[in-house]
């Protein structure tokens, strides 16, 4: 399955080679997609949802594709990856903390909610911060700095004017000028617009003399360190270029080196990896999508298993109805792993808090049976980092 997208907006996706298997896509103005038509019999599939992303009534037709709110991709466990976290869109809500957080924005206190509560208004396309809350934080340091932010603005143009007009032969001067008018700028507005300062004719003649004294001190700096640094540059350039060219052969070497050392790391591990099938317990399980799992590096937070055992809105499968504790449901996930890692899905990337890629995630679905004798069918979500530790993220019942 592919998807195209035209100007930031996904408006078709391909499920087949010919053209009859083009869909095109028309999206609200958050991204979701809502209807889709069949290039070649022109039938229309409708579908709703609510601002948080909720499915709303029912669908005209079946809906083919996996991307739900904010075309953001949703897993088998109903999940949706928005930027940097889990959303639920039945709940509307994250199922983590957005990991960036701002204090003087009452709003961001909830760290679990979406958009602000706001959907309607703003989005949150990330999982970081939304852009309500950034809108605020934006205009808040813009008040605040408002007459540092217009003097800069007069120092710039009077500098750059000044240059234009002298072609830049009183440089030193027009660095001055900048200065003066920075500083007188910057005070006016400050006790005539922000009203955050007294008026007074001696502290505006005090800010604007500074100004220009600094302004004329940078100048001078600037035009003097201008040669000096041109030189450095050059002499800079050409020492790096000798030394990656003599470099150059040692680098080859000691890549080949590395290339031996990880094909006899690789030789060890399989030869390991046979010798535990032998006695019963294979370290390393494939899966029909090609992911290779190393048994020898999963874990579950510990704080993961009381909270399934525990938290009502897992409906109280795992305490109550399957009957674990949380030793026991510790050794329950890694053998519901191990067991169904077989059918896992294929992996999909994985973020952390600033949205940098940091390992990979996929999903196991089978069966789990408790201490009470009853078994019930669940879906378990797993994260695995770049250095192979495989992490569990959660569990609940597929149905």
């Amino acid at each position: 399955m592919r998807y195209y997208a035209f100007a930031g907006k996904t408006i078709a996706m391909r499920t087949g080679t010919s053209f009859a298997g083009v869909t095109t896509l028309v999206p609200d103005t958050q991204g979701t997609a809502l209807e889709s038509v069949a290039n070649t019999t022109n039938v229309a599939t409708r579908r709703w949802a609510d601002p948080f992303g909720g499915s709303r009534g029912t669908a005209t037709g079946t809906w083919t594709g996996d991307h739900g709110f904010l075309d953001k991709a949703t897993d088998t466990t109903g999940l949706t990856a928005v930027g940097a976290r889990f959303y639920d869109p039945v709940i509307g809500r994250f199922i983590s903390v957005d990991p960036v957080m701002n204090g003087s924005d009452p709003q961001q206190w909830a760290a679990y909610t979406y958009s602000d509560n706001n959907p309607v208004t703003w989005s949150d396309p990330s999982g970081l911060l939304s852009w309500g809350s950034a809108w605020r934080s934006t205009k808040s340091w813009v008040v605040k700095h408002q007459a540092q932010i217009a003097g800069a603005v007069a120092g710039i143009v009077v500098t750059a004017g000044c240059l234009a007009v002298t072609a830049g032969a009183g440089s030193i001067a027009c660095a001055a000028a900048g200065g003066a008018a920075a500083s007188a700028v910057t005070n006016l507005w400050a006790s005539k617009v922000a009203h955050t300062q007294k008026f007074s004719w001696k502290s505006l003649a005090i800010d604007t003399a500074v100004g220009a004294v600094v302004g004329a001190a940078t100048g001078a700096l600037g035009k003097v360190a201008a040669p000096l640094l041109s030189k450095a540059g050059t002499a800079i350039t050409s020492a790096a270029r000798t030394a990656v060219s003599r470099a150059a052969p040692a680098v080859r070497q000691a890549a080949a080196t590395v290339a031996r050392a990880t094909s006899n790391t690789a030789r060890a591990a399989l030869r390991s990896d046979a010798g535990a099938a032998e006695a019963g317990a294979p370290r390393f399980i494939g899966n029909a999508a090609g992911d290779l799992l190393d048994t020898s590096r999963v874990t579950v937070p510990g704080a993961k298993p009381g909270y399934l055992v525990k938290d009502p809105s897992k409906a109280g499968i795992f305490g109550e109805r399957l009957g674990f504790d949380e030793a026991g449901m510790e050794s329950a996930l890694r053998s519901h792993l191990t067991s169904n890692f077989g059918s896992a899905s294929s992996s999909s990337p994985m973020y952390n808090g600033v949205g940098e890629q940091i390992g990979t995630k996929f999903v196991v679905r089978g069966p789990m049976t408790g201490p009470s004798g009853r078994t019930f069918d669940i879906t378990s979500a797993w994260g695995v980092d770049y250095d192979g530790t495989v992490r569990f993220i959660t569990a609940l019942p597929t149905n």
